[in-house]
């Protein structure tokens, strides 16, 4: 998920070249979404680790 994030917003700028109010915009949603994907992980990480007590 995090990757994709990434790559949707390189594309983007790889596409239009150039950085406009749009991909600014899909940079921050990227950013939310990867700081989202990062806690599942982190979560998933935990409760993998303490089902196993």
């Amino acid at each position: 998920m995090v990757a994709y994030t990434a790559l949707a917003v390189h594309h983007r700028v790889a596409r239009e070249h150039t950085i406009d109010r749009e991909v600014f915009r899909v940079m921050k949603v990227e950013q939310y979404v990867g700081a989202i994907g990062i806690m599942c992980m982190i979560a998933a990480y935990v409760l993998h680790v303490y089902s196993a007590i």
